[in-house]
């Protein structure tokens, strides 16, 4: 009877601890990439992706092109810390999964018509009185985070690929869909 108890016992003991040895949640490496990210840790965020992209380049994608110039680090930063991933869910097949998330950021179209609105003004009555740059770059700064703070949020659904490589789950699909696709973002030339 001893014998048997012990048996069930070890039998228990190795199901529990094969089932605590198996691949980490998916879900979870995507709260981690994108906690890097918005941390501002691209190269830690780097060791989760498995692609040919990086972390930049989907970064990249976030915001409209040809706004390099005015679109700083710092501008950057306000931006990113209010995009929201929530994973809803999870599939694994073998050594691949699927994570669904909701994606809660700022609606871009409010924002560009209301940013432009207000900065072509006031940059251009700055310009005529002789300011300096470094007035007018300020100016610019203070009105991206008034009207991004005043910018309404929007929610989508995602789905992020990932792989399991070497115990840990790597994203292989951008974290987030292409904005352009989802706001009426027209190319400013």
């Amino acid at each position: 009877m001893l014998v048997n108890k012990a048996k069930i016992s070890l039998v228990l003991l190795t199901a529990l601890l094969l089932t605590a040895c198996g691949p980490p949640n998916p879900e979870l490496a995507v709260q981690e990439y994108w906690q890097e990210v918005i941390s501002g840790n691209t190269a830690e965020a780097a060791a989760y992706i498995k692609t040919n992209e990086t972390t930049e380049s989907w970064l990249e994608k976030l915001w409209p092109e040809n706004s390099g110039e005015f679109m700083d680090e710092a501008k950057y930063a306000l931006y990113l810390q209010r995009i929201i991933i929530t994973p809803t869910g999870h599939q694994i097949n073998g050594d691949k999964a699927t994570v669904d998330v909701t994606v809660t950021w700022p609606q871009l179209d409010i924002f560009f018509s209301k940013f432009m609105t207000e900065a072509l003004s006031r940059v251009f009555s700055l310009a005529l009185t002789g300011a300096e740059q470094a007035e007018i770059d300020q100016e610019l700064a203070d009105i991206f985070s008034s009207v991004l703070a005043a910018t309404p949020d929007t929610t989508t659904e995602h789905t992020i690929e990932l792989i399991l490589e070497d115990g840990r789950w790597k994203l292989t699909s951008a974290p987030l869909p292409d904005p352009a696709l989802l706001f009426d973002l027209q190319e400013q030339d």
